[in-house]
């Protein structure tokens, strides 16, 4: 087994994690970004229309602050809604001093793409960022795929990996997780094919909380059209742009208190999406940009971008629908990005708590850097206090699998017929409209599926690295549909049609998860209040 060290380990190459880098390397310790590509590649920022919500001067923190808890339909964390909303233009301005391309707008910044104009706003941003961590000689370890974090005594040690060559661990007295979420378990969706769950299933599996699970957030506007891949339609949308249902109406008519694409992809993405759903499920739901002038498909980024399609956007309507974009919940931290596993902290994505039950448009990159900025700075701070540590042989040995120790491409076709039927399931499940008998039957196939999985004994590192992407998306996606059949309401990002109405009197409250891994059972509780201890 390879045996590797650092002051500070982050798992995770995207924005948060390459903002926790660069904070951490201020310090003057060593760090090291693990992760399952090159740096940036492969992950959600480098996928991002490129918007940052913060305050401005147009645009206060205390508006900010507002927006946010009326998008989160109040159940956010409020000490964390605090934190981003008020250092939000600080840390981004932080990331801009260190070269990273930032223009300002009337309510936060944008990727600057000048000289970028074939690519989505999100390749440049982490290309720069990327360069940034080269000129502070930040080392990373791509090809490294996290299996489990590993502790003694309560407290973190490093983490358990698998690389193209074999088994390797990572000894480390701070460690964070920056894995993203888990969009990719669903059959429509716009995430990068890794983004599986991965960061979920690693911290319930060493001891922390996961929180508000039952929240996905689907993207209302996302290609549904015949032969073209499922991604979202990347804004900004022109004022051109019209949605229309099957019968060639308006198909913002009948949406409470939303009347553009821009207000249904920055301030109502639930409600936007469910009801953009049910028009799709009725025959069909089309995007309009016939009547954009010629002017502005070479003006907007958005648009020539779009015109790169083989679909002649200028003479025919687009077929589009929901698709799966964000998960809103994830593993529980406090103001410091600390989790409850002394050691470890998380931030981006993989994180709960901020957007409450549905995100405001902007705010994920925002989250990303701010939480990473505090995170950064923390855990070289505690890894310059606790001093080398090294992963006990007995402990990591007795966790490591055998086919870590396999070498072989090859994998057996079961492995990714498995995976499509948790996609599948998630989709039809635990997607955008549920009920207590669909996320019944969703539990039903998770536990069939996990038989399964276990039954098909992995023979090489490629069968292993598949087997444990689909335990995973099994493990995290029961998550989803515990959480939302305890949930007895509709809130936010989740729509459960047996109940569809807000209960604020019963439901102004959090569910959280743990992990009894005696009995391989989930612990739920919901509750208000302070939530660490």
């Amino acid at each position: 087994m390879k045996k590797l060290s650092s002051d500070v380990v982050i798992i995770g190459t995207g924005g948060a994690g390459m903002t926790a880098a660069l904070e951490a390397a201020d310090q003057g310790v060593d760090v090291l970004v693990v992760g399952k590509a090159t740096l940036g590649r492969g992950t959600c920022t480098s996928y991002a229309a490129g918007f940052f919500t913060s305050s401005s001067l147009k645009f206060s923190s205390e508006q900010h602050h507002k927006s946010t808890l009326d998008v989160g339909r109040s159940i956010n964390e409020l000490p964390l809604v605090e934190l981003v909303t008020q250092r939000g233009k600080e840390c981004l301005e932080r990331l801009k001093g260190r070269g990273i391309g930032l223009l300002p707008m009337d309510n936060g910044y944008r990727v600057d793409s000048r000289g970028n104009d074939k690519l989505i706003p999100g390749y440049p941003l982490v290309t720069s960022m990327g360069h940034a961590l080269d000129k502070q000689g930040v080392k990373s370890l791509p090809g490294f795929h996290c299996l489990e974090l590993i502790k003694e005594d309560g407290v973190i040690t490093g983490v358990l990996g698998v690389t193209a060559d074999g088994p390797a661990v990572i000894s480390a007295p701070s460690v964070i997780l920056a894995t993203g979420g888990a969009g990719a378990i669903y059959l429509r969706n716009d995430n990068p094919v890794g983004i599986s769950g991965d960061g979920y299933a690693m911290a319930l599996r060493a001891g922390c909380r996961l929180r508000d699970m039952e929240f996905v957030q689907f993207y209302p506007i996302g290609f549904a059209e015949p032969g073209m891949a499922a991604n979202l339609v990347l804004p900004p949308f022109p004022d051109a742009a019209k949605v229309y249902d099957a019968k060639g109406r308006n198909a913002f008519d009948g949406l409470e208190n939303c009347n553009t694409i821009a207000e249904a992809i920055s301030l109502f993405r639930d409600t936007a999406s469910i009801f953009f759903y049910r028009k799709h499920l009725e025959g069909g739901l089309f995007l309009d940009l016939t009547g954009v002038d010629d002017a502005l498909w070479q003006k907007m980024h958005s648009l020539r971008l779009l015109a790169k399609k083989k679909f002649d956007f200028r003479a025919k309507w687009l077929r589009i629908a929901p698709i799966a974009h964000f998960f809103i919940g994830g593993v529980e931290i406090n103001t410091e990005m600390e989790t409850t596993l002394p050691g470890l902290f998380a931030i981006g994505e993989v994180t709960g708590g901020f957007h409450g039950a549905n995100r405001m448009g902007g705010n994920a990159l925002t989250e990303c850097i701010v939480s990473g900025t505090i995170a950064g700075r923390n855990a070289a701070l505690l890894a310059k206090g606790r001093g080398p540590v090294e992963a006990s042989e007995s402990n990591v040995k007795d966790r490591n699998p055998e086919w870590a120790g396999q070498k072989g491409r090859g994998a057996r076709s079961e492995f990714g017929r498995l995976f499509n039927r948790v996609k599948k399931t998630a989709w039809e499940q635990a997607g955008i409209i549920r009920d207590l008998e669909g996320m019944q039957k969703g539990l039903e196939l998770v536990s069939m599926m996990e038989d399964e999985l276990r039954a098909l004994n992995p023979g090489n590192i490629t069968e292993g690295l598949r087997a444990n992407r689909t335990g995973s998306a099994l493990l995290t996606l029961r998550c989803i549909l515990r959480a939302g059949i305890m949930r007895k309401e509709s809130r936010g990002a989740l729509y459960r049609e047996d109940y569809p109405e807000t209960d604020d009197a019963n439901w102004l409250r959090n569910i959280f998860i743990s992990l009894d891994r005696n009995r391989d059972d989930l612990i739920l509780e919901d509750r208000n209040g302070d939530r660490m201890d």
